[in-house]
């Protein structure tokens, strides 16, 4: 049964991954017209659509070549399936497509992080220059350069240092994801506190769901922790320590021990706090 569930909780980090990144359209406001609705709409709109691609796909693959067809090809269903469902010429466009979504990820990284710098630097955390903006885009021009060529110098690094690296430090995103999206979803019950009794639908969406949805994220992020301990469950090991485990969790222990360095020793980067909802 406990193998049961930590399958379960690791799968459930996976979900995360694959939705991960469709949230971004909430840090381009600075760009959107009527930035206090239309990114919110967006995001909502992308993931909904996205489920229903992925359960028609899913359900598609699954009564077109069998469970034991996608089990044997895990690695590529798609580029398996695609000549024969496809045909040929048709089925090699496939890789087009794929290398398109490829691109729309790497976006994904650079657009929030770059968005969050420009934030950080508006409020004086970090140096102004990282908000500086394109004349007429209006986009975070040093930000976005900066962060794309920290996540490129990243990924050569760890490209070098093993690809068994690389690997556990892919999988190692869904512990990060876990742990900042069930962060925000505690932060929004707690932000929206004053008003949650206002309404039926500020109860539920304010309060209710982001608390399902924190808890539900926390308990996967213990499992798997205690899942991804163990060296066998990595492609790399440091003395009988998984790899996915030290990248994911050793990450978040320093980012936390820096945290607590900066409010000691540079206050001035926590003095503009956010009020909550009805101060």
């Amino acid at each position: 049964m406990d193998g049961i569930v930590r399958s379960l909780s690791n799968s459930f980090l996976l979900a995360v991954f694959i939705y991960w990144g469709w949230d971004c359209a909430l840090s381009v406001n600075e760009e959107t017209k009527d930035s206090a609705r239309t990114p919110g709409r967006a995001a909502v709109m992308a993931t909904l659509m996205l489920v229903a691609i992925f359960a028609v796909i899913s359900v598609a693959a699954l009564t077109y070549a069998g469970p034991a067809f996608l089990a044997s090809h895990s690695a590529d269903v798609l580029g398996a399936m695609a000549t024969s469902v496809l045909g040929s010429v048709p089925g090699k466009l496939l890789v087009l497509c794929v290398l398109t979504s490829t691109a729309a990820s790497c976006q994904t990284t650079i657009m929030p992080t770059a968005r969050a710098a420009l934030a950080m630097s508006a409020h004086g955390a970090i140096p102004r220059w990282f908000a500086r903006m394109h004349p007429r885009f209006r986009t975070p021009t040093t930000a976005t350069l900066v962060m794309g060529g920290i996540s490129a110098l990243f990924y050569v690094l760890l490209t070098g240092a093993s690809r068994n690296v690389l690997a556990d430090s892919a999988a190692s995103v869904g512990l990060l994801i876990a742990f900042y999206y069930g962060l925000t979803a505690f932060a929004c019950v707690w932000f929206f506190r004053r008003s949650l009794l206002g309404s039926v639908r500020d109860l539920v969406t304010k309060g209710i769901l982001p608390m399902i949805g924190g808890t539900a994220l926390l308990g996967a992020f213990v499992l798997s922790v205690k899942s991804y301990w163990p060296a066998a469950s990595s492609y790399s090991s440091f003395h009988g320590i998984g790899g996915i485990f030290l990248i994911g969790a050793g990450s978040l222990v320093i980012g936390v021990i820096v945290m607590l360095v900066t409010a000691r020793f540079q206050r001035s980067y926590f003095a503009h706090g956010i009020a909550s909802d009805g101060d």
